[in-house]
């Protein structure tokens, strides 16, 4: 995860009102949550069973 503070000094200067929430859960309920819309992004692996896009 070293690379997660200058992330997010790039995601504060170009997206001055964005909302960052860092948080772990259990893969399956990341999926769920991508997928009704109530998070814009997840760092997790493929889940089947879902239509997420991975990359």
């Amino acid at each position: 995860m070293n690379w997660l503070p200058q992330a997010m000094h790039v995601l504060r200067d170009e997206l001055k009102n964005i909302e960052v929430t860092i948080s772990s859960d259990y893969l399956p309920d990341l999926a769920e949550t991508l997928v009704r819309g109530r998070l814009d992004l997840a760092f997790l692996r493929v889940e089947p069973g879902y239509d997420l896009g991975y990359g």
